[in-house]
């Protein structure tokens, strides 16, 4: 009989560590999803400003190299950027290089000297009429932002 009693307390104690294991675990993997979560959100803010800097300097680039002996240009919407050639954009050129933004990224402000949201490289120089700043933030939470200034030399940097 005190046998029984033994093994009985034993098996309440064996289920009792189990739920503790898997309650410790279930803890873990809640707070190894949501530093996964943020990352994965800083990682897109990051890779979308990279890739509107690099359209920038792009355009600038061939617009400085006379490229097809035009001038170039970017224009920026709140879920993408498109790269374009000729002193105005025109939706329907062939040529336009359109770069959709990920998902967890908008382009919440884009406040440039002039208003619109075209930039255009003077050849030659590089210059823009334009400059001025664009804000990329997280859809989540816009409070997580990049801020992208184009000045009126043409030399963009991130803040």
């Amino acid at each position: 009989m005190l046998r029984f009693t033994i093994m009985r307390s034993v098996r309440g104690f064996a289920l009792i560590e189990l739920l503790i294991s898997v309650a410790i675990l279930l803890v873990l993997s809640a707070m190894t999803y949501q530093v996964f979560q943020t990352t994965n959100n800083m990682k897109a803010l990051d890779t979308e400003s990279l890739k509107l800097l690099t359209q920038l300097r792009t355009a600038r680039s061939f617009t400085l190299a006379s490229k097809n002996a035009s001038q170039w240009g970017v224009r920026v919407a709140s879920t993408s950027v498109t790269l374009f050639e000729g002193s105005s954009y025109d939706a329907s050129n062939p040529s336009n290089v359109v770069s959709t933004f990920n998902r967890l990224v908008v382009a919440s402000t884009i406040s440039l000297a002039g208003g619109g949201s075209d930039i255009i490289f003077e050849r030659l120089t590089g210059e823009v009429d334009q400059s001025g700043n664009i804000t990329l933030s997280l859809v989540a939470s816009s409070s997580v932002k990049r801020i992208m200034t184009v000045h009126h030399t043409g030399i963009v940097e991130i803040q």
